[in-house]
């Protein structure tokens, strides 16, 4: 017995197309480890975001990405790059993780 999906829409095949075109153009893995699973690769935004990307579609959510990537202000990170980059101390240096490879974001900024 085979399962049956439902198809995507348009609008959804354009935001997934845009995702690849995203992860290419950022370099296609993770800016501070070697990972390069698109499955697990996130968009970073480098000096936060002043919105809630869940109140945006799929393809507006991309759209918006792709801005950001062409102002600088987007990386990929992976998931468990991108959860401990934010757990640092009250000094700014990094909570010791799993993940040996992490650096202070500052050292990353392309300004």
């Amino acid at each position: 017995m085979s399962t049956q999906y439902p198809a995507l829409s348009r609008q959804t095949c354009y935001a997934r197309a845009l995702r690849a075109k995203l992860i290419e153009q950022l370099g296609g893995r993770c800016a501070l480890c070697p990972s390069a699973d698109p499955e697990v690769l996130e968009f970073d935004h480098i000096r936060g975001r002043s919105y809630n990307p869940n109140q945006l579609s799929y393809s507006s959510r991309m759209k918006r990405y792709e801005r950001e990537a062409e102002a600088g202000l987007l990386r990929l990170l992976c998931g468990p790059c991108n959860k401990a980059q934010r757990a640092t101390n009250d000094s700014g240096q990094w909570i010791r993780t799993e993940h040996a490879s992490l650096v202070p974001l500052t050292e990353n900024l392309p300004f």
